[in-house]
């Protein structure tokens, strides 16, 4: 293309400025520029393999390109539970809050660890809307959910979760009892903490709380 414009130029007589030869450098290297790779990544995203939508996913959280969000939102519906994470995982690097209705429709996805990012995002957007859905999951069957629903609950430290997060210090699996120590701490909610009538210790109203948590509450409310 240049060799032809540069060729034209002469034939014709014409002496080309300096300004105008860069400019026929520019559009010769410009018809030879790659395919944008925001749009590559998101054709990727149809892609029939798995892995490869997943990795797809991956290039356009690292772009943190607003213009991902309703392709990854989309992709919240994938057949592939591992892609519905990712996807879920993407967003919280985009705060738009267009993505908290979708996040929370997630919080019903049948595998578990899905539910659990969604969770985790829902509470980096810091929207209200995802304080109630959150509550919800709390009383989720899986451990990791109601773990990951507490930090979220944490994150966005509103004073109604207070309450759902007392009975989790009850929970037997030790990541919900200090990760709701951790959320409560979040709230300075210290009604989780209680003086001690006969020792005049302070303990957990909750019986059996491992030490750590209450190590994380103190953490949190300094």
């Amino acid at each position: 293309m240049k060799l032809k414009i540069m060729i034209a130029a002469c034939g014709l007589g014409l002496a080309l400025s300096p300004v105008a030869l860069c400019s026929v450098f520019y559009f010769s290297a410009s018809s030879r520029q790659k395919p944008d790779e925001f749009a590559q990544q998101v054709q990727r995203l149809k892609s029939a393999s798995a892995a490869d939508r997943h990795d797809a996913i991956d290039k356009l959280a690292e772009m943190e390109d607003p213009r991902a969000l309703e392709p990854l939102i989309a992709m919240l519906k994938d057949a592939d539970s591992e892609v519905r994470a990712a996807a879920a995982n993407a967003l919280g690097g985009l705060p738009d809050k267009r993505a908290v209705e979708p996040l929370i429709g997630l919080l019903k996805d049948e595998v578990a660890f899905v539910r659990s990012a969604a969770a985790r995002v829902l509470g980096q957007l810091n929207d209200k809307r995802a304080v109630e859905p959150l509550m919800a999951a709390l009383k989720d069957s899986n451990t990791s959910v109601c773990a990951a629903a507490a930090m979220g609950l944490g994150a966005l430290k509103d004073e109604r979760a207070g309450p759902a997060l007392l009975p989790m210090l009850r929970e037997p699996a030790p990541d919900v009892r200090s990760t709701a120590a951790a959320a409560l701490g979040d709230l300075r909610d210290r009604r989780a903490v209680v003086p001690s009538a006969k020792a005049g210790e302070t303990r957990f109203t909750s019986p059996g709380v491992i030490p750590q948590c209450l190590l994380l509450f103190a953490y949190h409310l300094t």
